[in-house]
């Protein structure tokens, strides 16, 4: 019989849903789990956040410094980046790396987690969120795989010989543009990014890709690979394809598309930090064994 994985279940950014939690869960069985909940009391004076700052930082810092193999983030929204400065980072340093869940505004932890600590953070489905179903076999696999740590994700463009490897950073781009300037966010030459949105227009998602070109981190990376960007009411692929196209112009590094993540339905895990390579039509990626003994 496995060991079950000690999952803390935290909720750094909106307010979450128990009834909805526990439905989504338990589609993950047989999968042999442990469940903390460190989620916060929500309370009607905070109507975007599950909980005061103070209050959201408390519970996560003793999932970072707790007993467990895995945090998992109930869902996105707003408010994760408020708790960066409140974050223990030394008593995280002190100990063993976890796997961090989540996506959406969770990856504003989840890239300072992986950059400053080495942390294995998977960009990957949330159970307080309505986008799930089609995931929970992608994640279902990813679990019962333990301690082996790795993905792939189709890619609608081939990458030319010879392949391009890298390690894996990225999210969602409005977050991300938020960090940076601030200490939160920091890359290396030859990084592989990801980018994915929700409920931006175009404009403005140019208007985020300029700054990260004027900041010089497109130049610095060695791809950039696009998921979906979502607006109600908007063809998602005209979105991306007109995004694309101003790339294909203004930087000097191979841009590719995928259907398989963002705020859809089925969003695939991507493993940020995680080594990566891209070839022909695939992108895969994995974490070291040593990363989550």
């Amino acid at each position: 019989m496995p060991t079950p994985l000690k999952i803390a279940l935290v909720s750094p950014a909106g307010p979450w849903d128990r009834e909805l939690i526990n439905h989504h869960l338990r589609a993950l069985a047989p999968t042999p789990f442990s469940l903390t909940w460190l989620t916060t009391d929500q309370c009607p004076p905070y109507p975007f956040w599950a909980g005061s700052i103070e209050q959201r930082a408390k519970a996560l810092n003793e999932a970072l410094k707790g007993d467990f193999d895995l945090i998992w983030a109930v869902r996105g929204g707003y408010g994760s980046q408020q708790l960066l400065p409140h974050m223990d980072w030394s008593a995280a340093r002190r100990q063993k790396p976890k796997i961090f869940l989540g996506f959406s505004d969770i990856t504003a932890l989840q890239n300072p987690l992986s950059q400053k600590l080495g942390w294995p953070c998977i960009h990957a489905p949330m159970p307080s969120s309505e986008l799930w179903p089609e995931g929970q076999q992608d994640l279902k696999a990813l679990l019962t795989s333990l301690p082996r740590l790795e993905g792939h994700l189709n890619l609608n463009e081939k990458a030319l010989l010879p392949a391009i490897e890298g390690r894996l950073r990225g999210g969602c781009l409005s977050v991300l543009t938020n960090l940076l300037g601030t200490e939160w966010w920091t890359m290396e030459e030859g990084d592989i990014l990801f980018f994915e949105d929700v409920g931006e227009t175009v404009p403005k998602l140019l208007r985020m890709l300029c700054q990260w070109q004027q900041m010089g981190f497109l130049d610095q990376a060695k791809a950039l690979v696009l998921g979906t960007f979502t607006l109600k009411g908007e063809d998602h692929e005209h979105i991306r394809s007109l995004l694309k196209q101003h790339l294909k112009t203004t930087v000097p590094i191979p841009v590719f598309t995928s259907n398989e993540f963002g705020h859809i339905p089925r969003n695939r895990p991507l493993g940020i930090g995680a080594q990566c390579e891209i070839k022909d039509h695939l992108l895969t990626w994995r974490f070291p064994y040593e990363n989550i003994a």
